[in-house]
């Protein structure tokens, strides 16, 4: 499936990635899917996760409530999560894998100490045990 983003909602997320150094970074996908994934919105999330914090992540799971209550008589929908990777490459870690829910799509950004080196998005279909990458359009 096609994932559609904003060039300023990239933008946002590198921002956020950036601020969050040296530790990962981490937030909500929002948007319709219709023939393709089309994120509207990107919500920030604070990393919840106690430990290895700059090579892990877990959105807040009361954010996660809060948004779902949010979108719920909408037409929009949580379409998956993004999240860094500083100093490390643009594909999901094992521990990434682990923690992953089928459907959902996962955008990671890889980054340096100040630029973004690669964004790549990744789903994991039901009953698999690996990421398909996913066809990233970044439109205007």
């Amino acid at each position: 499936m096609t994932f559609k983003i904003s060039k300023t909602l990239l933008r946002k997320m590198e921002e956020h990635a950036l601020r969050s150094l040296p530790e990962e970074c981490c937030g909500f996908l929002v948007g319709i899917m219709e023939e393709a994934k089309e994120v509207s919105e990107v919500i920030e999330s604070k990393n919840t996760v106690s430990t290895m914090r700059e090579r892990r992540y877990t959105v807040d799971p009361l954010q996660f409530l809060r948004v779902e209550k949010d979108l719920y008589e909408s037409r929009r929908e949580i379409l998956g999560f993004y999240h860094s990777h500083p100093n490390a490459p643009a594909r999901p870690s094992q521990y990434d894998l682990e923690h992953a829910w089928p459907v959902y799509s996962y955008l990671i950004i890889s980054l340096s100490e100040q630029r973004t080196l690669d964004v790549a998005s990744w789903t994991l279909a039901e009953g698999d045990k690996e990421f398909r990458r996913e066809n990233l359009v970044i439109v205007s």
